[in-house]
């Protein structure tokens, strides 16, 4: 969490990057393989069960930020069923329509050439909160296109967060025996604040409000790991 945290500080600007960005990335990475039991050098397969990444077709689902990795699969040549819409966010309609659309698309493409992405999240986990009772208004899309903040930033508990990834438990059984990867949240609002208004993002320029979002992110992957594993 502190090596999440000091991160975010140096994406703000609060530390010197030149100084503390090549030791910080060393650090994510160990920590994050001590978490998740993961390690950077151990071999995900052998070289018989290896495909290669332009044999694959990659599904991608999900938002904006999910869009943007569909784009770049593209530049580097790689066969991409784009499922992503600009904003989308999770109600029974669209769930529905995503998992139907994936079914589609499975249904067109060798499931053993195809890998599912999903980044479905983002749109769902930041809130707006103007008092402690004020609590997940939502952030919402303003005449500029983009997601606005009212009040300070809050992040889903626990409990909402698990709430959201049980509700998307069709999208993943559209997925049937495809290899999945999930994307988690990322972190938003940190590089630049969603507008100038001030009555937005109030919590911006606390000193906390690195550490608060780190906190947040790593609650998510906490409550996906309750709920998938």
């Amino acid at each position: 969490m502190a090596v999440l945290t000091s991160l975010l500080e140096t994406l703000m600007g609060k530390v010197s990057a030149e100084k503390e960005e090549a030791e910080i990335c060393k650090s994510l990475v160990e920590e994050i393989s001590m978490e998740y039991s993961l390690s950077p050098r151990a071999k995900v397969a052998n070289s018989e069960d290896k495909t290669s990444a332009r044999g694959l077709t990659y599904i991608i689902a999900g938002g904006s930020h999910a869009a943007r990795l569909a784009g770049c699969l593209r530049k580097n040549k790689l066969e991409v069923r784009d499922l992503t819409q600009s904003g989308w966010r999770m109600d029974d309609d669209s769930i529905r329509n995503l998992a139907d659309h994936i079914n589609t698309a499975i249904a067109s493409t060798d499931e053993k050439k195809a890998v599912l992405v999903l980044q479905m999240f983002d749109n769902e986990i930041y809130h707006g909160a103007t008092s402690e009772e004020d609590f997940a208004r939502g952030s919402h899309k303003g005449p500029d296109g983009r997601y606005h903040i009212v009040g300070a930033l809050a992040i889903s508990t626990e409990e909402m967060l698990k709430d959201t990834f049980i509700g998307a438990m069709p999208i993943f059984r559209a997925g049937k025996n495809l290899p999945t990867v999930l994307i988690g949240q990322i972190p938003r609002y940190v590089l630049a604040r969603c507008c100038d208004n001030p009555e937005h993002l109030t919590n911006y320029y606390t000193d906390f409000f690195p550490s608060s979002v780190a906190k947040g992110i790593k609650r998510g992957w906490k409550a996906a790991q309750k709920t998938y594993l």
